[in-house]
């Protein structure tokens, strides 16, 4: 693994390919890891892509360490990106992302579209309702989302992050047979000090229930 500084945070990743190579970056979601990527970077190894892999603040080794940035909502992590990319000299590149990775890939090419050379996301649309009422069955798989927002919900999460992880994986994919050994490769990124409270911030902050950190407020 490789650690890249930027001003507000030190943001673990891997690269494939060499320098030379188009720079396509790779956004996991959550409950999950780097690792997401593994079978798509074996796939496209020959393709002359330069493979950026960072983890997302609060998974794996990634650590915010600026008192003012002590948070995951969206625009924090759209800026992880792009400090990121300016850390290792990348100027445009190409950005792939799934879930949370979506909703943070969005959130950049808000904030610096000519950055970007190209958009993929996966599992999460730029508006999720279209100004529509959630179905009862949307309803339903947002359950922990709507229980993290609660006291209750957090004291759960805090005590014991690992369950909900676990029974969030064959939920939102109940056709995919992972092995045990794919589940602790991301559950080996879970076990940053940050995750619970980063957690709680982003989905507090997506509904409106939590303030956003100084960092990220225009002046």
């Amino acid at each position: 693994m490789l650690l890249a500084r930027t001003p507000f945070a030190q943001i673990e990743y891997e690269e494939h390919g060499s320098a030379a190579d188009l720079p396509v970056v790779l956004l996991h979601g959550f409950p999950d890891s780097l690792r997401t990527w593994d079978r798509v970077i074996d796939n496209m190894k020959a393709e002359g892509l330069r493979f950026l892999v960072p983890h997302l603040r609060e998974f794996g080794n990634t650590r915010v360490d600026h008192p003012d940035a002590l948070s995951a909502q969206t625009a924090a992590l759209a800026q992880d990106v792009l400090d990121f990319a300016d850390t290792l000299g990348v100027e445009r590149f190409v950005l792939v992302a799934h879930d949370w990775g979506a909703r943070t890939a969005y959130a950049v090419a808000v904030l610096a579209a000519r950055r970007l050379l190209g958009l993929v996301t996966l599992s999460t649309p730029y508006l999720m309702f279209q100004g529509k009422r959630e179905s009862p069955a949307q309803v339903r798989a947002y359950w922990y989302q709507w229980y993290f927002n609660t006291e209750r919900g957090r004291q759960a999460f805090e005590a014991d992050p690992i369950p909900f992880c676990k029974y969030l994986w064959p939920t939102w994919s109940p056709e995919w047979k992972f092995t045990p050994v794919e589940l602790d490769t991301a559950r080996s990124a879970w076990s940053n000090p940050q995750f619970v409270p980063f957690v709680i911030s982003y989905y507090r902050h997506r509904y409106g229930n939590s303030p956003g950190a100084p960092a990220y407020v225009q002046q």
